[in-house]
């Protein structure tokens, strides 16, 4: 899962310590001033980590901290004040007041703007498989292509048992 030390680095003088993720990302994009960083599912953190990790978040995100940004392993400065992230998170629940989280504390929720994605309808799924999933299979076993059917009845079993919100 993810961590703070996943983001942050972990301190040079712990055994198999090792840079963070968003100071190796800068350096391997030759000091990234601008762009954008996705952190994905972010309510999938580690659950020893619950306490540090909305702290390491808030140093990536806070605007009055981010433009002096220091991994633990390298003790070095970044600039991160130029880019833009994103998290997805899965579990985050909607209220009256906006969202709330089991991880993620009150203060770090409300410097975040919401984009709330919407599930597929299974009208939807029906016409993704129909139109991507279907080919790719015939693809990779082409002596289906003239045995494999696939009506209505089917899809709607499949969508209704086998698929679910992830």
């Amino acid at each position: 899962g993810m961590n703070s030390w996943v983001l942050s680095g972990q301190h040079g003088t712990w055994r198999g310590a090792s840079q963070g993720l968003i100071s190796k990302f800068i350096e391997k994009h030759k000091g990234l001033k601008n762009g954008i960083i996705i952190l994905d599912e972010v309510d999938k953190v580690n659950n020893v980590e619950q306490d540090n990790f909305p702290a390491a978040l808030s140093s990536i995100l806070d605007e009055n901290l981010n433009n002096e940004y220091t991994d633990l392993f390298n003790n070095k400065k970044y600039d991160l004040s130029g880019i833009t992230f994103f998290m997805t998170a899965n579990e985050l629940q909607i209220n009256g007041k906006g969202f709330s989280s089991n991880i993620l504390p009150e203060y770090l929720l409300n410097r975040i703007n919401l984009i709330n994605v919407r599930d597929y309808t299974n009208e939807e799924k029906k016409i993704i498989i129909k139109e991507h999933v279907i080919n790719k299979v015939k693809e990779k076993y082409t002596y289906l292509n003239n045995n494999f059917i696939l009506n209505d009845d089917i899809l709607e079993h499949i969508i209704k048992n086998c698929t679910e919100k992830g």
